[in-house]
């Protein structure tokens, strides 16, 4: 370790650059080491619910917006439900459509709200209007809970069973197993599939089998209807983080359940893959800098939590604060602080430069392993959940790193880009008995 060769009798510019430089890694690394534990965790510690004879009613809610390739799919994958039928109804919000999605849904013997509003736009303020719909029409308490969908999902037959467990057991708040419908479309859409699955072993999975509360992921979400008591409020371009961080410091932290299984379509564009998630980057930072100091405060509160625990609060300010960003700025001022000390110390540096280069982009060499072994448990301990063929899932394992490695880009542009929300165009029309006949349990 370069430490031990200092003189630190004579310590030059740069050698306390260097020191600088390594204490600020060494603290982030050190902030962040728990990650590992819910890393290892992750290979074991799925919880599963107890079977139960209780059952519990539901109000499916769906937001759609020109959905009318996929919606039918959707709401005859919850008709098919192994769940009794007078104990679920379907809510949907036909959001600013110009196509049949409402019509669609109408038939299929849905409840439907439109909304034409072309100020207010995204999924946050379609929920609004559709839960203060149900208030006036029916009360918020209709039903024991609801489950939240986007219209391009399928449901697994036993869905709702499985949710109804992890309900029953006692959780307020659960998020399920998202699986990627158009996993075998192409590298793209098989990226997005190892995004989730790495999230479900290294996050939901950790955080669930030691008490702790996880994150809603926009869809396949389940909550109580007392948790939105005074209607839908999350307004946010990434709603579900914004519901999440206020529900977990309102004392309702967010379970997950591994069982119940839903299928969700991924973009297989570059261009609207860089929009989305620049879209949820931009999101996570408006997240931040609203709760980020309330979080903060929670660590520390001497307020007495119920049901969250208070590492909670610590877990949830990494998991939204902006690491890339921060690392990103913080080397580029690196190199520019140490390039000004070889300048001032009459060394060359250009030679520091292009040293400092070529050790770049060997670090990404190593970024890119680290992050297949990051993934690894995901496809070995998942494989057979992933809908797709034997050599799409190795060929997109392979694949998936660069997914990661663009992320500081992404962040750069979120960073100074206006927050906006714009639908995606959803196309893949499968139904649930095609994702079944190649799907194995």
């Amino acid at each position: 370790m370069f430490l031990f060769d200092l003189d630190y009798s004579n310590l030059s510019s740069l050698d306390i650059i260097n020191i600088i430089n390594f204490a600020f890694l060494t603290l982030l690394s050190l902030l962040t080491a728990y990650r590992f534990l819910y890393m290892i965790i992750g290979f074991f510690g799925v919880k599963h619910y107890e079977k139960t004879e209780e059952r519990r009613s539901f109000g499916i809610v769906i937001a759609a917006r020109n959905e009318a390739v996929t919606i039918g799919n959707l709401i005859k994958s919850i008709h098919q439900q192994d769940y009794p039928k007078e104990l679920v109804k379907i809510f949907v919000v036909a959001d600013n459509c110009i196509d049949n999605t409402a019509q669609i849904a109408r038939d299929l013997g849905c409840v439907v709200y439109e909304r034409f509003d072309d100020k207010l736009i995204g999924k946050g303020y379609a929920l609004e209007l559709l839960f203060n719909n149900i208030e006036v029409d029916y009360g918020i308490d209709h039903v024991d809970a609801y489950v939240l969908f986007d219209a391009d999902n399928l449901l697994k037959e036993d869905y709702l069973l499985r949710i109804n467990e992890a309900f029953v057991s006692g959780h307020k708040i659960i998020t399920s197993f998202r699986n990627i419908k158009n996993f075998d479309s192409n590298l793209i859409s098989g990226s997005y599939g190892f995004h989730a699955f790495r999230i479900m072993r290294t996050a939901n999975i950790p955080r669930h089998y030691l008490n702790l509360s996880t994150l809603a992921h926009g869809t396949g979400l389940m909550f109580a209807s007392e948790t939105i008591k005074d209607g839908w409020q999350w307004l946010l371009i990434t709603e579900d983080i914004e519901f999440s961080i206020d529900q977990i410091l309102a004392d309702y932290p967010i379970a997950y359940c591994h069982d119940a299984i839903f299928y969700d379509e991924q973009p297989t564009k570059a261009k609207v893959m860089f929009r989305q998630r620049i879209r949820w980057s931009k999101g996570f930072l408006m997240v931040f800098g609203s709760r980020g100091w309330e979080l903060f405060k929670h660590i520390f509160t001497k307020k007495a939590y119920k049901n969250v625990k208070r590492f909670t609060f610590y877990d949830m300010l990494f998991h939204i604060f902006p690491m890339g960003l921060v690392l990103l700025f913080w080397r580029i001022a690196y190199v520019i602080a140490s390039a000004i000390a070889v300048y001032m110390m009459g060394g060359n540096t250009n030679a520091f430069l292009l040293n400092y280069g070529k050790n770049f982009l060997l670090s990404y060499g190593f970024i890119y392993i680290s992050f297949l072994l990051n993934t690894l448990p995901s496809l070995i301990l998942e494989w057979k959940r992933f809908p797709a063929p034997s050599y799409k899932k190795i060929l997109y394992f392979f694949a998936f790193p660069f997914f990661d490695i663009i992320t500081p880009i992404i962040l750069v542009i979120a960073l100074f880009s206006k927050p906006e929300w714009k639908p995606i165009k959803h196309t893949d029309s499968r139904d649930i008995e095609s994702i079944n006949k190649y799907h194995i349990d």
